[in-house]
């Protein structure tokens, strides 16, 4: 029957995952994740888990997230607080280092290079997007978590994003829905459980696509994108840039592009020209990025970025973005 198939398959497809590649715990840590609902899911402030990946036999990483008191991941403490302002770091997997250390990050590292005149909030979690910036900017909850004054805004995109954004990512079915408006800003209609249907396969809220290999195979809405999508991926970074200009007189909004050559990848550059957001694409920052070269990302298996190349990507970070910005910028007390 068909039924009797589509399990073979499923235990086919979880044998050949076991085979390859294993994470310990095979979730995210529950011990530093809460669900929220204005982002969808969050971190818990202090929280932290342990996490271990494997291919092959061989050991990916091993490392601990530990999160700070705002839930954002640990940067570093300061004595006090920052007296030239704060960076905001916003993104997914790669600006909150999947895999690394706590001070491996981008983030932390490049807080250490400025010697405590900036606090750099790591405002980034594993499968995030643009979405979940912008939610935590126009609820005003930034306001909330950050004691100096905003002086520069990062955001670290990827190709994925424009899916996620769309709702077209399993993990993240509760996260905020925006809309891109004829004006080019976007707008929140609510979360993705609320105003999308169900995707075949994945009647409810967590979803079968939630874990069913097979279900999310046979789900195409969790994995196409269309040009609208990567219009909806351009009005909410360019709405984010907005907010943060709004909200923080002087802040500079920057994007670290991984210009991979993905199906999105083009439409996005196109994107970002277009709404005259500056851009540093990963190409010009790595050598030898986009010939594969082995020591930017952790493992053969894994494309999350390597320890090597956040220091190398925190150096540029502070010395072509926030440096300049600083002396660009008007001197702003802490908050």
């Amino acid at each position: 029957t068909f039924h009797a198939v589509l399990c073979i398959a499923e235990i086919a497809a979880r044998g050949r995952q076991l085979v390859h590649a294993a994470r310990r715990p095979s979730d995210y840590n529950t011990s530093y994740y809460a669900d929220y609902d204005v982002l969808g899911y969050t971190t818990l402030p202090g929280g932290s888990g342990s996490v271990e990946k494997w291919y092959d036999g061989e050991l990916v990483y091993s490392t601990t997230y530990t999160m700070d008191e705002v839930g954002g991941r640990r940067t570093g403490a300061l004595p006090r607080p920052a007296p030239e302002g704060a960076v905001l770091c916003f993104g997914g997997s790669y600006m909150f280092g999947e895999g690394l250390a706590d001070d491996e990050t981008v983030p932390h590292r490049a807080q250490e290079a400025m010697k405590g005149t900036l606090r750099f909030y790591n405002l980034s979690l594993h499968g995030w997007g643009p979405h979940h910036m912008l939610a935590r900017l126009d609820t005003g909850r930034v306001e909330e978590e950050v004691r100096e004054t905003p002086r520069v805004a990062l955001y670290w995109a990827i190709p994925d994003h424009a899916a996620r954004a769309a709702g077209k990512r399993y993990w993240d079915r509760n996260g905020p829905h925006y809309a891109a408006a004829a004006t080019g800003r976007a707008t929140r209609l609510g979360s993705f459980v609320e105003t999308l249907d169900p995707p075949p396969l994945d009647p409810t809220p967590r979803g079968l696509t939630k874990i069913s290999w097979v279900a999310r195979e046979l789900t195409p809405t969790t994995r196409r994108v269309v040009p609208g999508d990567v219009a909806r991926w351009g009005a909410l970074v360019a709405t984010a840039r907005d907010e943060v200009e709004s909200r923080f007189p002087g802040c500079a909004f920057h994007v670290l592009f991984e210009d991979r050559p993905m199906g999105e990848t083009e439409g996005m550059l196109a994107e970002l020209e277009e709404h005259g957001v500056r851009t540093h694409l990963m190409s010009r920052i790595l050598p030898g990025f986009l010939d594969g070269d082995p020591r930017w990302t952790i493992h053969p298996s894994d494309v999350h970025p390597s320890a090597a190349a956040t220091e190398r990507i925190a150096d540029y970070v502070v010395e072509s973005i926030v440096e300049p910005a600083l002396a660009a910028g008007i001197e702003s007390p802490p908050r």
